[in-house]
C-alpha cells in the first residue's frame, strides 16, 4: 500500500469527502484501497458517506395508507368514573348514588369504562336465554340514559369495548363493512361532549391509565398488576366485574378493579347456571385532585365518611 505523502491526493481526498461520497466510491476514483482511503480521511478528521444501497426499496403507495395506532387521548381534572354499567340490566340506584357523588365533588368530566350497553340480543347466550327486551329497546335505553348525562356533564370519555364490539361484528356480517366507534356511537348521542375512543383505554393527568380490556382473570387485582407492570403506570381495570383496590408491586403505582353499576340479578349468564365463576362486585371511582376515591357496594366496607 502506497504511502499518503503526496499534499495533492489528501486534497483530492478531501474534495471527494466534501461532494458527498463514500469511502469506497472514493476509493474507486484514487486507485486505492479501501481501508487505505477510509484510515487516511478518518485520521485528517472527515466522514465519509457509508456505502450507498444499490437496490432501493419503494414503499407502495397503498402501505403508506396503513393506520398507525397511537392513543393520544388524555383526560385532565376530576373525573366520574363508572364502568360496565350493561344497559338495561343496570343498578339504577347504584348510578343514582354516582351521580349524586358527582354532584357533592364538583365532577363535570364522566368516563364511561366501557360496555355501557349489554347488548343481550347479539350475545351468543341469546340461544339459550328468552329474553324480555330486544335489541331496538336496549339502544332506545342507552339513547335515553346518554341523553341525560351530556345534560349533567360538561365532557364524557366513551372507551371502547367487547360488548360494543358485538354490535358492529353484526352490522360488518348484515352489510360487509365495519363501522367505527364513532359511527356506532351515532346510535346514542350526535353530542359534541362525548368522546368516544377508538380503544379500549385512555389516560389520565398523564399516569392514570384506565383500561377495558378484551381479556379478564378470575384471581383480582392479577390483570392490574401486570398492566400495571406493562405500562408503568396508576392502572384502573374494567371488564372483570371485580372490585379491588391496592398497590403493585413496587408499592409505587395505585392499581385497582373497578367493578361497575351492572345489576347481577340481571345478568342471566350469572344467575342460571352454577360455576367455579367468582360473586361480581359492584362499585364506581372518583378521580379528584389526582386521588382515586373508591365507592364500593358490600354491605360490611363503607365509604370514607369525608368524601360524602
Amino acid at each position: 500500500m502506497a504511502e499518503w505523502t503526496n499534499l495533492r491526493e489528501e486534497q483530492k481526498l478531501r474534495k471527494l469527502v466534501a461532494q458527498g461520497l463514500s469511502w469506497q466510491q472514493i476509493a474507486k476514483k484514487m486507485g486505492r484501497g479501501y481501508n487505505s482511503v477510509r484510515g487516511k480521511g478518518r485520521s485528517l478528521g472527515l466522514q465519509g458517506k457509508a456505502t450507498p444501497a444499490t437496490w432501493q426499496l419503494v414503499i407502495p403507495d397503498e402501505a403508506k395508507r396503513v393506520r398507525i395506532y397511537h392513543n393520544a387521548t388524555n383526560g385532565k381534572g376530576d373525573f366520574l368514573v363508572i364502568g360496565d354499567w350493561q344497559i338495561p340490566c343496570t343498578d339504577w340506584n347504584l348510578v343514582q348514588e354516582a351521580l349524586n357523588v358527582a354532584e357533592k365533588l364538583g365532577l363535570k368530566q364522566l368516563i364511561i369504562g366501557g360496555d355501557f350497553l349489554e347488548l343481550s340480543a347479539l350475545s351468543p347466550f341469546k340461544k339459550y336465554v328468552p329474553e324480555k327486551i330486544g335489541l331496538a329497546d336496549e339502544l332506545e335505553c342507552g339513547y335515553k340514559v346518554m341523553g341525560q348525562l351530556v345534560e349533567m356533564f360538561d365532557t364524557i370519555y366513551f372507551l371502547s369495548d367487547n360488548h360494543w364490539t358485538r354490535l358492529a361484528k353484526a352490522i360488518y356480517e348484515a352489510r360487509g363493512d365495519v363501522p367505527s366507534p364513532q359511527q356506532l356511537a351515532r346510535i346514542l348521542t350526535d353530542s359534541k361532549k362525548v368522546k368516544i375512543l377508538d380503544f379500549c383505554w385512555m389516560t389520565v393527568n398523564n399516569h392514570w391509565r384506565l383500561t377495558h380490556p378484551m381479556q379478564g382473570r378470575n384471581i383480582p387485582l392479577s390483570l392490574a398488576t401486570t398492566l400495571s407492570a406493562k405500562y408503568q403506570s396508576h392502572l384502573v381495570c374494567f371488564h372483570g366485574h371485580h372490585f379491588r383496590l391496592g398497590l403493585d408491586i413496587s408499592g409505587r403505582f395505585v392499581i385497582c378493579d373497578a367493578g361497575g353499576v351492572f345489576d347481577p340479578k340481571k345478568l342471566a349468564y350469572t344467575q342460571l347456571w352454577d360455576t367455579s365463576h367468582y360473586v361480581t362486585n359492584q362499585g364506581f371511582l372518583a378521580i379528584k385532585d389526582d386521588r382515586l376515591i373508591p365507592f364500593w357496594k358490600h354491605p360490611n366496607l363503607a365509604t370514607p365518611p369525608e368524601v360524602w
